[in-house]
């Protein structure tokens, strides 16, 4: 019940985003929301098992910081905010890889690698070329390489874990940046811009009930 509560909030705060409230930061309520999870404990067998991993509580700070600095249009600082928030991320899976006693690559997760590998091909061969600047070339690759490898990191704990919000999460992240920077750097673009926030808030809500599933329980 708790976490259908939760759930009921943070589309809420969403559909606050989508209604153009008047503040200035509306679009980071739904991360922010979710990063206060993380105190939120509930009581089994009298031992305290906490909502969120502490990482993900993270990430999901960071992605907060990132909204704010893409409210105020800083595109450098929202690179390097949501940045950090998937070296919380890819930190975390790689944790839970290690506790199962599993590898980072899978062969049996070649499908999910070769569309994560499709997109990262138009996003170097159609989007990169257009970045600006040599320091926004520099954050962009590296974003680039940083949201691939935490894509990566999803899909092989969806398929450890049996669970697929991870890397339903990834994939809608994905899309969700791979839309945006194309409207940023190209103007005209393939994927309509009105995909860019319900697929990122799809992507915080699935990373967000894939690390509060109970079969990542033992990895807390």
């Amino acid at each position: 019940m708790k976490k259908l509560l939760l759930i009921v909030l943070y589309l809420a705060l969403c559909a606050v985003y989508f209604m153009h409230a008047p503040f200035h930061y509306r679009v980071a309520l739904p991360a922010f929301m979710l990063c206060l999870t993380a105190p939120i404990t509930t009581i089994i067998h009298n031992e305290e098992i906490r909502m969120l991993p502490w990482p993900m509580a993270f990430a999901f700070f960071f992605s907060g910081m990132g909204d704010c600095m893409g409210a105020d249009r800083n595109l450098i600082l929202q690179i390097a905010f949501f940045g950090v928030a998937h070296i919380f991320i890819i930190c975390y899976n790689i944790h839970v890889l290690r506790t199962k006693g599993l590898k980072l690559f899978r062969v049996q997760m070649w499908p999910a690698y070769l569309f994560i590998a499709l997109v990262l091909v138009l996003a170097m061969t159609i989007i990169f070329p257009n970045v600006e600047t040599p320091v926004l070339k520099v954050c962009v690759m590296a974003y680039i390489a940083l949201i691939s490898t935490m894509a990566v990191s999803a899909a092989s704990v969806s398929w450890a874990c049996r669970v697929a919000w991870p890397f339903v999460g990834g994939v809608l992240f994905l899309i969700s940046d791979f839309t945006l920077a194309g409207g940023r750097f190209l103007g005209g673009f393939f994927l309509p811009s009105s995909l860019v926030m319900p697929t990122y808030y799809g992507a915080l809500l699935s990373l967000w009930l894939g690390t509060s599933d109970d079969k990542l329980e033992m990895v807390r």
